[in-house]
């Protein structure tokens, strides 16, 4: 059975129109909860509490597609999953449907057979460079080499081959030692 992959912040409508089949709306009704795999604990986007209660931007669309489906948007049961394994678990049916961070690409379209509804969250990238190179923008960048730092491992820096050493460049940021050429 395909299964949707979320990545918007989804009204009532565009929910009903984004399932890929009925079959899928009538499983979650059937059940009577949504289960929905979320980022394993992205401040602002998917966070539980002590109390092990979720909060989060990816959580709120969760609990909009909840209240579209059962008039209470807690009905919904959340499932962290990682970069690596989140695309296992909407293929298996671990899920019913993806709110978290993942890269809309023709692949996993075509590849993976999902039906991305929307974009809710749009993201930038910048370099930070050694401040002593006096860099302000990136186009004073031309003809330099870089070395690419991925975000997650088992997200699409990695596995474009990106090393992940994001917290020795915020490190080295955070002493004055580098500095964002903007765009």
């Amino acid at each position: 059975m395909k299964r949707s992959a979320f990545i918007g912040a989804l009204t009532a409508a565009t929910f009903a129109a984004g399932f890929a089949s009925a079959g899928t709306l009538d499983d979650v009704k059937a059940k009577g909860f949504l289960q929905c795999g979320v980022a394993t604990g992205v401040v602002g986007f998917a966070t539980a509490d002590a109390n092990g209660r979720w909060d989060g931007f990816d959580v709120a669309v969760c609990r909009a597609v909840a209240a579209a489906i059962f008039g209470d948007g807690d009905a919904v049961k959340f499932t962290p999953l990682s970069a690596k394994n989140r695309f296992t678990a909407l293929s298996s049916g671990e899920v019913d449907m993806l709110a978290r961070n993942t890269t809309w690409t023709f692949s996993r379209d075509v590849e993976l057979k999902f039906t991305f509804v929307g974009v809710n969250y749009y993201d930038g990238q910048g370099f930070m460079v050694p401040k002593a190179l006096g860099v302000t923008s990136a186009k004073d960048l031309d003809g330099a080499v870089s070395k690419l730092h991925g975000p997650q491992k088992g997200g699409l820096g990695q596995k474009v081959g990106l090393p992940l050493d994001h917290e020795h460049l915020v490190g080295r940021a955070r002493n004055g030692q580098m500095q964002l050429a903007g765009f």
